[in-house]
């Protein structure tokens, strides 16, 4: 019977009230901890004024020190390293603090060959700059350009791109021009013909170049039809009539009429 009232004795557990924490066998006073985490920020906040006080002068030559110095971190092919820094170079001189980080960003974007920047400043004393430049697919109307996304934009100097297709559309046609670029492109590239040049009217004629060569008329409707008309033939002939195109009309139902070199006309009917 004792042995049976000592085992009860032992399996008692210790009761705690609800919120208090034990540790080490004894409840912990809510008071007495939030005395010491005071105590302990409060120790924190005068250590770190020790230090600000100290060291007062070095911070503040630290924080006003004046952004000098510019770091390119992107190849560019257009846009060169001193333009960048001409660019940038009414907002340097000023404390790291007071750069004006969004400002620098936007004279950058005002170049013609950038579509994207960042620009974000390097302790203590450097601005870095990272570019996406535009990406040209063609010439618009002589004087512009269009990337990728059929957008216009237009540099200062474009001679260096003169081997860029040429787009001839309507004021605000270039979507579609480049649209219909790239389907002909498709369709002549197995022939082995390349698009140098394709133009729409105000009219909706579309006419193009292959391969700054030969001039060809497609109309203004079923131009999927015709142009694969016109590359059957150019495929079927032979090398000695591929250098005498000069031009080719295939504005026809059942074949096309092609001009060549030596001013001879010639009109084949394909069935």
């Amino acid at each position: 019977m004792l042995r049976a009232k000592k085992r009860k004795a032992a399996q008692t557990a210790i009761k705690m009230s609800p919120g208090h924490v034990h540790r080490g066998g004894q409840p912990l006073n809510k008071r007495t901890a939030s005395r010491k985490r005071a105590a302990l920020i409060a120790f924190v906040a005068s250590l770190s004024v020790i230090v600000i006080q100290q060291n007062h002068e070095n911070l503040v030559n630290a924080l006003t020190r004046p952004v000098s110095k510019v770091r390119i971190e992107s190849m560019q092919q257009f846009v060169t390293e001193e333009e960048l820094r001409n660019l940038v170079s009414r907002y340097l001189g000023v404390g790291f603090l007071t750069f004006d980080v969004l400002g620098a960003k936007r004279s950058l974007e005002q170049h013609p060959w950038i579509r994207r920047v960042s620009v974000k400043k390097v302790w203590p004393d450097t601005v870095a700059i990272d570019i996406r430049e535009e990406v040209a697919i063609a010439r618009w109307r002589g004087s512009q350009l269009l990337n990728q996304f059929g957008e216009i934009f237009e540099p200062a100097e474009i001679q260096r791109l003169a081997g860029l297709p040429l787009l001839i559309g309507p004021e605000g046609e270039q979507y579609r021009v480049m649209k219909q670029y790239r389907a002909v492109s498709q369709q002549v590239f197995p022939a082995g013909l390349r698009v140098t040049s394709l133009s729409l009217s105000p009219r909706g004629n579309w006419v193009l170049v292959l391969n700054d060569l030969t001039r060809v008329t497609l109309g203004r409707e079923k131009t999927v039809e015709r142009l694969a008309r016109f590359t059957e033939f150019y495929q079927n002939s032979g090398i000695e009539l591929h250098e005498g195109f000069v031009s080719a009309d295939l504005r026809y139902d059942n074949g096309i009429a092609v001009r060549l070199e030596a001013g001879r006309s010639a009109e084949l009917a394909l069935r």
